[in-house]
């Protein structure tokens, strides 16, 4: 199908202002189940993101949890069911584990990214202190 948006709003804009000025709850705190390329910004944000069965590969690549069921087979209500079913012990918790993993992945990504740059400003400052020191022979 075709979706016109407007610039820069999108689910995952939409679902963190109304969670957070709204409801007052964080994204650790939220839920959010999608199918479509859409999706894939609302289930990153997310504390818990899932993908129906008949997802996108994208939008199931970046999902905490895949489920067994499609949209068309009431795989929303299925999986909410799920999740509140506390005699479902196993299922939650392999959600919350998913959950830990997304989070672990994402700390790992942003201290590989903070390390690159660390390496980029060293050599940088190299850079900036080799130019200083030729600038001062270039003064004697």
């Amino acid at each position: 199908g075709f979706e016109v948006g407007v610039s820069g709003v999108d689910k995952a804009s939409t679902l963190a202002k109304f969670c957070e000025n709204v409801l007052h709850i964080g994204r650790e705190n939220i839920v959010a189940i999608g199918d479509g390329e859409n999706d894939t910004n609302m289930i990153k944000y997310a504390g818990l993101g899932i993908a129906m069965k008949n997802a996108c590969k994208e939008l199931k690549e970046v999902a905490d949890a895949v489920s067994s069921h499609t949209n068309n087979e009431s795989g929303v209500g299925i999986e909410i069911e799920r999740i509140l079913d506390s005699s479902d012990e196993t299922a939650l918790n392999k959600l919350l584990l998913n959950v830990k993993i997304k989070q672990a992945k994402h700390l790992e990504d942003t201290i590989s990214k903070l390390s690159d740059n660390a390496e980029k400003l060293q050599s940088i400052l190299s850079s900036a202190l080799d130019l200083e020191r030729k600038i001062k022979e270039l003064q004697i």
